[in-house]
């Protein structure tokens, strides 16, 4: 690898890195956000026998945020679920490994580009979410759309990775 490609993929992965990371940390706050609202919602029913309307709608919206910006992370951490049966017949510094997490990298940019393409449809439409508390779904899907395209990157910087780390 060139000197200059070498920089670019380094510059490209660093920022990749800090897109997840800034993900993350929404996905942490979202937690958060999730924890104290049911909290609230328990302290309302149980002990003032006066239940919210609107907490669990809030906590599914929010649970979608928080899986769809920690996907990235986990991604990233190679930490998910995973089925190895193909990956683990080949050496960890294999071309192979390379192009599998390439192709993972391509899948999740078309579920990115899928994901954007209802989220701007539902833009123009101006469709909410249905339930108590209604939002614009296309909060929930543009989440999605992050999500996977933070999750490609993070393919990306894994297939892109020197071959001591690869």
């Amino acid at each position: 690898m060139s000197g200059k490609h070498h920089i670019f993929v380094r510059r490209v992965g660093v920022i990749a890195d800090l897109l997840v990371k800034i993900g993350f940390w929404i996905a942490c706050g979202a937690l958060v956000v999730i924890v104290c609202i049911t909290l609230y919602e328990i302290t309302m029913r149980y002990f003032f026998d006066s239940p919210t309307t609107w907490v669990s709608d809030s906590v599914r919206y929010l649970l979608a945020v928080l899986i769809m910006l920690a996907l990235p992370e986990v991604t990233r951490e190679q930490g998910h679920v995973s089925i190895t049966l193909v990956l683990d017949q080949f050496p960890r510094k294999h071309i192979y490994r390379r192009l599998l997490f390439l192709v993972s990298a391509v899948t999740c940019f078309f579920v990115t580009y899928l994901a954007t393409d209802v989220s701007l449809t539902q833009l123009a439409r101006d469709l909410h979410t249905q339930g108590t508390w209604r939002i614009p779904r296309v909060w929930i899907t543009g989440a999605v759309s992050v999500g996977f395209c933070f999750a490609g990157l993070a393919f990306l910087a894994i297939a892109f990775q020197p071959n001591k780390k690869a």
